[in-house]
């Protein structure tokens, strides 16, 4: 390491490469964490700070969120081997800070097409500066690698304005803001995109402006106005061909592992070349996960079986039937307020650990985004705080209207499981959700803004993947 040390140029980015990590039937994604430590000129400072890091790596696998993972899919924590793999971070320094021009994961499943889109043609979530706001569930541009010029989030101003990254990772250069911690973002600052932009050097690559006076959205940064993080730039005009690379790069992978794939990228621009070259990283491939269980069912032979129907979804991620699940836990969201919503994530996580103690599986229902960082887009729940649950359910509500997740370590660890994930959105009367029928079971626990009802008999799920719709009922 002290040799590797003396060598490197940039700062480093230690991970993970574990044999469940990275089975092609289970494939784990986010469980262990990554550390990333800055370049320093005192290289046997660097020594200490990537030995701290390797160890913090290592340690990961012992944490009560990876014990859980691994118990829930049926392996023994004795059987897991691991390696560490130590990266150069794709990237530029700016103001003190270190991070690359874009960062994103592509997926070559879409679950969720729009319009033209198709599901095999894939997804990718892109955002400004450091990946851990695609991974952990932050605003991010979605888009369609065949259609890069369609973007739902730039078709509308009020849109733009609303749903596109307002803020961004970047790594603190100090030696002293690495610390040995169970978080892995320790030395990772969250930055205004709006501020970052006045220091980096390109930003006519990353951002358009919102005209107030034309009210329409100018590419670039020479006017005056709100800037949106479009990647205009690379993706209307060419710059670079980000999209056709992606696109490629998935179809090799896919042929490879034979089986639908997640890949983790980063691009930065050469400095050298005055930005009229730019670099892109592939940093990461692993399976996704799928479920071919029930192939030979209907969506309309299920339904056929079904005497009473509690919900109904027509954006469902999962493949077949799920079984197993007793119970609901249930956020109303009558009385949902997105300033409270780490208080219902600690009371999900006392739900969750109780049903663990009973031995039972329930179906999470709630609004907003799950598993996101950012709790003003929904409860910010850690995979851990939801281990019992075999099917959850995305709710819209007025004024709370959030675009599917997809392509995140959560919802690709629940894939993975065979955890069902919908999104029922009754404000646009897509899907439906029972909400009496749910109330009139018992409840069975009840705290200020979670109730847990116990079903009358268990409850009978299907999703089909041909279709994305799924049913749950009695």
């Amino acid at each position: 390491l002290r040799v590797f040390v003396s060598t490197v140029s940039s700062p480093l980015a230690v991970r993970s490469s574990s044999k469940l990590e990275d089975s092609n039937y289970q494939p784990f994604a986010g469980v262990y964490t990554t550390y990333m430590i800055p370049l320093t000129e005192n290289r046997d400072q660097m020594l200490r700070l990537l030995g701290k890091a390797i160890k913090s790596v290592y340690a990961s696998v012992y944490f009560s969120g990876s014990r859980t993972y691994i118990q829930t899919t049926g392996n023994l924590l004795s059987e897991e081997k691991m390696g560490v793999i130590v990266q150069s971070i794709c990237g530029t320094q700016h103001d003190g800070y270190y991070y690359p021009m874009l960062s994103g994961v592509a997926r070559s499943v879409n679950y969720y097409p729009i319009g033209s889109e198709k599901k095999d043609d894939g997804i990718v979530n892109l955002a400004f500066g450091l990946g851990k706001t695609v991974v952990d569930g932050g605003h991010t541009l979605r888009f369609d690698p065949k259609y890069p010029k369609k973007i739902l989030q730039l078709s509308d101003t009020s849109l733009a304005l609303r749903d596109t990254q307002k803020e961004m990772y970047v790594l603190d250069l100090r030696p002293g803001s690495f610390k040995t911690s169970r978080d892995d973002g320790i030395n990772l600052v969250r930055l205004p995109v709006a501020d970052a932009l006045k220091s980096f050097g390109y930003p006519e690559l990353v951002a358009s402006t919102f005209s107030v006076a034309d009210r329409r959205i100018v590419p670039g940064v020479t006017a005056q106005g709100a800037r949106i993080i479009s990647f205009d730039a690379i993706l209307k005009y060419g710059k670079f061909p980000l999209a056709k690379l992606l696109e490629e790069l998935m179809e090799i992978c896919k042929k490879e592992l034979m089986c639908d794939i997640e890949l983790e990228f980063a691009a930065d621009v050469i400095p050298e070349f005055g930005g009229n070259a730019i670099v892109l990283k592939l940093l990461q491939v692993r399976p996704a996960g799928v479920y071919d269980d029930d192939a030979d069912m209907t969506y309309d032979q299920v339904c056929g079986g079904i005497h009473e129907t509690l919900l109904v979804s027509d954006n469902a991620l999962g493949s077949g039937s799920i079984s197993g699940m007793d119970y609901i836990l249930y956020v109303d969201p009558a009385g949902f307020d997105s300033s409270y919503t780490r208080e219902m994530a600690a009371e999900i996580s006392a739900m969750n650990s109780y049903m663990k103690g009973e031995g039972g599986n329930y179906l999470l229902i709630g609004p907003g985004r799950w598993g996101s960082s950012d709790p003003w887009l929904g409860i910010p729940v850690v995979w851990s705080d939801i281990s019992e649950a075999r099917m959850i359910v995305e709710c819209g509500i007025p004024g709370y209207q959030i675009e599917p997740s997809q392509g995140t370590h959560f919802f690709q660890n629940i894939t993975s499981l065979g955890v069902g994930y919908l999104t029922v959105n009754t404000v646009t009367g897509k899907g439906m959700v029972d909400a009496a029928r749910i109330s009139s079971m018992e409840c069975i626990k009840e705290s200020k803004f979670v109730k847990l009802y116990k079903a009358p008999s268990e409850l009978a799920a299907f999703i089909d993947r041909e279709t994305s719709r799924a049913i749950v009922g009695l």
